[in-house]
């Protein structure tokens, strides 16, 4: 069971990294291509709010659901692997901040922007993901506690 849970885990990491990696002027002409009709929606969205909406700050917001769906994850990976529930969120934010510098870093060296706006909305969604999973429903096992105890 352990085993299926990180190959997901990791197949979701590589459409992170592919998706990371992928020719932006090739995404915005495919999308302009595809869904040119939005195009026309936008411009009364902008001018009904007075806002500029870009298609790189749309993109820039959908490293948050990425990020919290992945720290979701490996909580729950974490977690069936019997880790308490601190050492799982530690792990969870050590693993997918280490994940989002090797993305960067991949960006950088195939010529397309890397930017540390990314590595902040990636860190916003791995700690928005940790939470999701803290609160929505996983307690504490028998003796565990969210915080590491305090020697005193």
């Amino acid at each position: 069971m352990s085993r299926n849970n990180i190959t997901f885990i990791l197949l979701f990491m590589a459409l992170i990294i592919l998706l990371a990696t992928l020719p932006i002027n090739d995404i915005k002409i495919e999308i302009n291509h595809h869904f040119g009709f939005l195009s026309s929606v936008r411009s009364q969205i902008e001018d009904m709010l007075h806002i500029n909406i870009s298609f790189s700050g749309i993109q820039n917001l959908l490293h948050i659901p990425f990020f919290s769906i992945l720290s979701v994850m490996w909580m729950k990976f974490f977690r069936k692997n019997k880790v308490d529930i601190f050492k799982s969120m530690i792990y969870t934010l050590i693993l997918t901040t280490l994940f989002s510098i090797f993305e960067e870093s991949c960006q950088y060296f195939i010529a397309r922007d890397a930017s540390a706006k990314d590595l902040v909305f990636n860190f916003i969604g791995s700690l928005t993901g940790i939470g999701i999973f803290r609160y929505t429903g996983e307690k504490p096992q028998d003796g565990e506690t969210a915080h590491p105890k305090s020697k005193s």
